[in-house]
């Protein structure tokens, strides 16, 4: 595979963010998203997983559980672990900010 090859890859959230860092360059704008936009992201995700999120065999087999398309993130990899996102910082930036708040304040931070 060449050096300047594009490829499609999808990916599920763990997969995303595990053991790699990501980074915004600096012709990249800034987080620019507000609550409106942040409450309209929750809003989808939320809307499209309530019709199974009481269905106790997904739970159990999460793995099986209907897939979300979140939209693409570009991004340019040079090295296996290092990312430099070229599109989609909004909504990635988002999700970060989202899983690290319910850490923050999930049951085990008490």
């Amino acid at each position: 595979m060449g050096a300047d090859e594009i490829r499609s890859q999808g990916f599920n959230l763990n997969e995303l963010f595990r053991d790699v860092t990501y980074e915004i360059d600096y012709y990249q704008r800034d987080y620019m998203w507000g609550s409106e936009e942040v409450r309209t992201l929750l809003r989808d995700l939320c809307d499209s997983f309530k019709h199974w999120l009481g269905d106790s065999a997904y739970r159990r087999r999460s793995h099986t559980a209907p897939q979300y398309f979140l939209g693409p993130f570009v991004y340019h990899e040079p090295s296996e672990k290092r990312r430099f996102l070229v599109d989609g910082q909004q909504r990635f930036v988002t999700l970060h900010l989202l899983f690290f708040a319910a850490e923050t304040v999930g049951p085990g931070s008490r």
